[in-house]
């Protein structure tokens, strides 16, 4: 690191610059201890800028039986377990505990937002040094040996004002970003929501005014499977008039749906390497099959026997029966001519009077499915779905031909939504490099002016950060009585 540092800088570790601490917790079990008036950090106080508030607190008693310690303001705070790196700067006298290491003091005027730029800098290399099992953490010997470039005094002043002008700027871009996600997702919501009571098509409902009605689809229909074997077949179903457009009618799932039933799972675990592949609810990811993760197959034997019921084919809409949460929708895509599925999966196979595109995009809209929910239990948060409340689901049906209008234009907007997001994904990406590029530049030297630089250009001497460690070091020395010379402990730290 001493090679690439501009003239007048220096190594250090963050054990020479600063003191450090770390909290502790009272017992946990003791009711005394907490719901005092000393704030109480913990990880998820961490904010990355200064910290004004606890979600805990403890009180004097609970603070004086156990190795909790107080943080003055202006302390830099930062996560040693976990969220390893999270940053933050002490807003209020607080305490913290055993997961954030905390400064007691730096030394020789250092501004604590340098070492806090500095860290944030640093977090990913942090992160990537944590230690342990699914709990990853760094010590504080390992946070006190870390080292830190140190340029002279006054060049840290410029490189923390240079930050403070830039850093906020490129902040209030990531939280303005942050916030489309939301925005994509919602406008999702709003395109089926519209394309399910006929919003959508309002315009194109007013141009073609002559297409068959989906009450005399269902008429026709009706008519034609006279003779059949369901000579007496009728639909049941409701105009809603007061919601749904004329052309439209409310009818239950189980009267579009040839066949609605759940899956079976293979007796004795039976599945094989190759053969008939077998879905599970996690095969369903954001609304689409996913067969790459966990892949599972069974016999065609068993496939044809045992699991004849289960049997799915392409076009085929699934839907989890068992959560939570509820609502993975998906069509079985052609990849496989046949294909299986386990019980906690529903299989909608639709008539000819409805487009599966259509009954996914009603299903996927899930305010039928919130509905049947609530007249049925009363509870939202209900885990699982039984088949006859599959049956039971509403569907507000168009007729098919604006069916296939609602399909095409939620397939358009829905694309310009992928545009969106991933326009969003690029920008997000352009915008954490930039985070980290600014901060890189800074502690290369190649942000502002060094102070070598400044100093030949107004014809003067500069303070290096070798002196003003060396006066560091010594003024620690004389406070620990330390007997080894801060040039002999420099040299052993330039050796190591």
């Amino acid at each position: 690191m001493n090679e690439m540092l501009p003239k007048g800088w220096i190594v250090a570790t963050l054990d020479d610059i600063a003191d450090w601490g770390s909290g502790g917790t009272p017992k946990t079990t003791d009711k005394k201890y907490y719901n005092g008036n000393i704030p109480w950090l913990i990880i998820a106080d961490l904010n990355n800028g200064i910290v004004k508030r606890s979600s805990k607190l403890i009180t004097e008693i609970g603070l004086h039986n156990s190795s909790a310690k107080w943080v003055e303001i202006g302390s830099v705070l930062i996560a040693m377990y976990g969220s390893i790196g999270k940053l933050g700067i002490a807003g209020i006298r607080c305490t913290t505990n055993q997961a954030i290491a905390f400064t007691s003091k730096i030394w020789g005027g250092i501004p604590n937002w340098y070492l806090f730029h500095y860290l944030k800098y640093q977090e990913p290399h942090l992160l990537s040094i944590g230690q342990g099992g699914a709990q990853k953490n760094i010590s504080q010997t390992i946070l006190k040996q870390y080292l830190i470039p140190l340029p002279p005094f006054n060049e840290q002043k410029r490189i923390v004002a240079k930050l403070d002008q830039i850093i906020p700027r490129i902040d209030l871009v990531k939280d303005r970003l942050d916030k489309i996600p939301a925005i994509i997702k919602q406008f999702r919501r709003s395109v089926l929501t519209a394309a399910v009571n006929g919003k959508l098509t309002e315009k194109w409902r007013d141009v073609h005014q002559d297409v068959e009605s989906a009450e005399d689809l269902l008429e026709r229909i009706h008519n034609e499977e006279r003779g059949t074997e369901n000579p007496d077949r009728s639909f049941i179903f409701s105009k809603n008039e007061m919601l749904l457009p004329d052309s439209w009618v409310q009818i239950s799932s189980e009267q579009i749906n040839d066949h609605i039933t759940k899956g079976t799972t293979p007796i004795n675990n039976g599945f094989v390497s190759t053969g008939i592949p077998y879905l599970k609810v996690y095969n369903i990811v954001n609304n689409k099959i996913n067969f790459e993760y966990k892949p599972q197959f069974v016999p065609n034997e068993l496939h044809n026997t045992f699991l004849s019921r289960s049997k799915v084919f392409p076009g085929d809409i699934l839907m989890n029966i068992v959560g939570p949460p509820l609502g993975k929708i998906a069509i079985v895509p052609n990849t496989y001519y046949e294909w299986n599925i386990n019980q906690a999966l529903a299989i909608f196979r639709t008539r000819k009077m409805i487009l599966n595109q259509y009954l996914y995009l009603v299903l996927t809209e899930g305010d039928s499915l919130a509905k049947i929910l609530i007249e049925t239990r009363g509870v939202v948060g209900q885990s699982n779905l039984s088949l006859e409340q599959c049956r039971s689901l509403l569907v507000n049906l168009p007729p098919l031909e604006e069916q296939k209008e609602i399909v095409r234009q939620v397939e358009k907007l829905f694309t310009l939504a992928d545009k969106l997001e991933s326009h969003y994904q690029n920008a997000k990406a352009k915008v954490d490099k930039l985070s980290q590029s600014i901060l890189a530049q800074a502690f290369r030297g190649e942000l502002v002016i060094t102070e070598a630089e400044l100093a030949e250009k107004e014809g003067r001497d500069f303070e290096s950060a070798e002196k003003l460690l060396d006066r560091i070091l010594e003024e620690k020395a004389k406070l620990v009585g330390s007997k080894k010379s801060p040039r002999a402990r420099k040299k052993t730290k330039k050796e190591n």
